[in-house]
């Protein structure tokens, strides 16, 4: 496995948990590479990782970068049999922005799927209410999921003050969009000690004929898993 990763706070810590991820599963990570936001050059990177030819590239930055990395790649021959790119199937943008035959089999993240759990029925009326459907602003669940947590900590409280509503947030366990929600304190995460981290789930996806199917959990799944032709 071979690691691209854009020097952002967000996509640092993505490429993180992957490459924590990997270790416990027992995969080798043969390469680690950093690159600047809105990074647009892979030439030199791609030949490095031609060189390795690793089974699997995980590209943690963001939809624009990755388009530009999975584009240099393909048109530079890096044929990995796994190319995942977590930001790849949070937008149906992602498939027109690097063109069908690449685009397809591409596997990522998102955070909409077919809701069996939670307030559900809530938050389809509210995205069918401002004109969403599908994965359109495919972030909105975990919006919606920060906003709910946030207002049973406040209504537990029974105060706006910080203090508290922390302190309800600390104990704070119920059923959510993607399932059980509690925040852990304190705790060491692959070397790194972390605050107030959630459990919220995302779901592994992948672009199948031009359109983000889930690939797993079963109960919300819409497609199973294609490897990459």
């Amino acid at each position: 496995m071979a690691v691209i990763q854009e020097n952002t706070p967000h996509t640092m810590d993505v490429g993180w948990g992957g490459i924590n991820r990997a270790n416990i599963a027992g995969l080798t990570v043969v390469a680690t590479e950093t690159v600047p936001p809105n990074a647009a050059d892979f030439s030199a990177i791609i030949g490095k990782l031609k060189a390795l030819n690793p089974d699997l590239v995980y590209v943690a930055t963001w939809a624009g970068t990755g388009a530009a990395f999975a584009k240099q790649a393909f048109e530079l021959g890096l044929k990995p049999k796994e190319l995942h790119i977590p930001h790849s199937t949070i937008t149906e943008k992602y498939y027109s922005m690097v063109g069908a035959s690449i685009g397809e089999g591409i596997t990522g993240t998102t955070h909409e799927a077919h809701f069996r759990k939670g307030d559900r029925d809530a938050y389809f009326a509210l995205r069918k209410r401002v004109g969403l459907s599908g994965f359109d602003a495919g972030w909105t669940s975990l919006r919606f999921i920060a906003l709910e947590a946030l207002t049973k900590a406040i209504e537990r409280a029974g105060s706006l003050d910080r203090a508290k509503v922390m302190a309800a947030l600390r104990d704070l366990k119920y059923e959510t969009l993607h399932g059980q929600l509690a925040f852990s304190f304190g705790v060491e995460v692959a070397g790194k000690k972390v605050d107030g981290v959630g459990n919220k789930m995302v779901y592994p996806a992948q672009w199948q004929n031009g359109k983000i199917e889930v690939i797993w959990p079963a109960e919300v799944a819409t497609a199973k898993y294609r490897p990459r032709q």
